[in-house]
């Protein structure tokens, strides 16, 4: 698929027992090819159901 451009502001997120907390936000710029890779990624991630509390209490030999 190749390379990204992506931009990615960070913010800085207060907290009083964490210290320098921070989040990190990728985007792409509309209409470009890194846009249409990056909407694919995020189709390919929803379709991937994460873990329930009963899925991880389950080993995987018996999962059906």
């Amino acid at each position: 698929m190749g390379s990204l451009e992506l931009g990615y502001p960070t913010f800085d997120l207060p907290a009083e027992d964490a210290a320098d907390l921070r989040t990190t936000l990728y985007t792409a710029e509309p209409g470009t090819p890194s846009d249409d890779a990056l909407r694919l990624l995020a189709s390919w991630a929803a379709t991937h159901a994460a873990p329930t509390v009963d899925d991880a209490a389950t080993p995987v030999t018996e999962r059906p």
